[in-house]
């Protein structure tokens, strides 16, 4: 391997800082999540090359002759419902490079049962493992899943946007002091589509539903939209062309609301990353269900509160020693200012560099260099 390689990152989604989008072309550039973005950037940022190039065709021919390495920022594909990972199995092999997967989850609907992993999954898995030095996975949950397959050159490491800021060390604002009634400014994030165990999913419906309503109620508020249509369309701005169409008699529904004036400023969605961080160091702190809104918040140093709703979440969460509740253990109505004041956000901070020395020896035992201080 070069001092400095070139990469080949894998599906990496390029979206020009100025470029206009519309909901249906963010979705199609960012695989349907904005928060794709995020751990993919974070990847990238990480890692010393000479140069780069991306795409999810991985022609393996023209990569093998082109690269030195194939760099994955993986998601939560292990899951029983994913059956693309065979193919992509396939390229790598035939590429002949080695093969650097950071950032890979098991998906489940909680912790207590491990997904039955389709057989390109399994081939996936096997494949990356000859490739590499480890596997980086996201949680403990995540190794247990793999090692079932008989696969144990794995390092729990967490996600590569818990390491954004490229440094061990990390800070966040203080809370403002209580004062009245909802006085703390809040982006808030949900997934509102998400499917979770059915035991807990009136609390998820309950929960999110107030968390809405928090964004327009309060003062300096906004609500972060991801994947939601409807939400993204009113987060690019208040044009009729957006507006139009999209069909938010969904949205509608899900409130229990009709649209009114409130809701145009109330809706935030990012597709640049410094955009994103620097909207949430505005305000006092970060709430909701989805895992990279947190931690866009955590890189913004603004406290910012995980409720977990499935395995993907909660292994994290755990690992990470991250502010969390679960979804279920959730009172309604809510009391954020009373939740804020009695959480714990120094732990995680003050674990943050053994947390990081470790994601750095990772990738230095996969002989890549890196750009972490």
């Amino acid at each position: 391997m070069p001092e400095k390689p070139n990469i080949y990152f894998y599906n990496k989604p390029i979206i020009q800082k100025n470029e206009f989008l519309d909901v249906k072309k963010l979705m199609l550039k960012t695989g349907g999540n904005t928060g794709n973005m995020f751990f993919m950037r974070s990847l990238e940022r990480q890692l010393d090359f000479n140069q780069s190039g991306n795409g999810s065709l991985l022609n393996p021919k023209q990569v093998g002759d082109q690269f030195d390495s194939i760099a994955i920022c993986a998601a939560n594909w292990l899951s029983s419902s994913n059956k693309n990972l065979g193919d992509l199995a396939r390229k790598i092999e035939d590429s002949k490079l080695p093969c650097l997967v950071a950032g890979l989850g098991a998906q489940s609907l909680d912790t207590t049962s491990r997904p039955k992993l389709p057989e390109g999954s399994i081939r996936f898995l096997k494949v990356v493992s000859e490739r590499s030095h480890s596997i980086g996975v996201r949680g403990e949950f995540t190794a247990e899943v793999i090692a079932a397959h008989g696969i144990h050159n794995v390092q729990v490491v967490g996600c590569p946007s818990y390491f954004w800021t490229l440094n061990n060390t990390r800070t966040r604002k203080t809370l403002p002091a209580p004062g009245n009634s909802a006085h703390l400014r809040l982006a808030i994030h949900a997934n509102r589509k998400r499917v979770i165990k059915r035991a807990d999913m009136d609390a998820k419906l309950r929960v999110e539903r107030q968390l809405y309503d928090e964004v327009l109620q309060r003062p300096g508020s906004f609500f972060v939209a991801q994947t939601e249509r409807p939400e993204c369309a009113l987060g690019l701005a208040p044009s009729t062309e957006n507006l139009e169409k999209l069909e938010l008699t969904e949205l509608e529904e899900y409130l229990d609301a009709k649209r009114s004036p409130a809701w145009q400023d109330k809706f935030r969605v990012f597709h640049d990353i410094e955009d994103w961080i620097a909207a949430l160091r505005s305000v006092d702190g970060v709430i909701g269900t989805r895992l990279h809104g947190c931690l866009v918040g955590i890189a913004a140093g603004t406290p910012s509160m995980l409720i977990t709703i499935d395995s993907r979440t909660e292994e994290m969460a755990k690992l990470f020693s991250l502010p969390h509740l679960p979804v279920a253990s959730m009172e309604t109505p809510l009391n954020l200012e009373k939740t804020f004041a009695e959480t714990d956000f120094d732990t995680a901070i003050e674990k943050y560099p053994l947390h990081f020395e470790k994601y750095r020896s990772f990738l230095t035992d996969n002989k890549l260099p890196t750009r972490l201080n």
